[in-house]
């Protein structure tokens, strides 16, 4: 079930408009791998089916399963090649998961490796970064 975080997505629209409409595409690129990257490697471990399954969709949310991936370079660099398909333009970057547990993880059930969760924690570091360099 795709979670949708309008606030954040209506701030970034405004500022890749009005404060770098030249570099939106590349911010936009680097903006969702900061994203992924955090996502990923806070996503815990036990055979990496969990953290191979982050999948980067460029106009529509990716279906189906991927391979694991342990230690998350494999998907870092699937979801880098992914990012630069896109071009420009109001098209909304998707970062999903698919395995059926993965909403289970993001609420803390694994309390050793991720308490807190990934998605939330880390959407809130990236959103921090982005509010300040948009006070800027």
């Amino acid at each position: 079930m795709p979670v949708a975080f309008p606030s954040f997505n209506r701030g970034l629209e405004y500022f890749s408009k009005v404060f770098v409409p030249s570099q939106s595409r590349v911010f936009q690129i680097k903006l969702a791998f900061e994203l992924l990257t955090r996502i990923v490697f806070r996503t815990p471990v036990d055979t990496g089916r969990a953290r191979g399954n982050w999948q980067i969709g460029i106009g529509e949310a990716p279906t189906g399963l991927t391979e694991d991936d342990e230690d998350g370079s494999q998907t870092n660099a699937e979801g880098l090649r992914r990012l630069g398909e896109y071009t420009s333009g109001v098209v909304t970057i998707w970062i999903v998961n698919n395995v059926n547990y993965i909403s289970f993880l993001e609420d803390g059930s694994s309390q050793r490796q991720a308490p807190a969760g990934m998605v939330a924690l880390s959407l809130a570091e990236v959103e921090t970064i982005f509010t300040q360099l948009n006070a800027a």
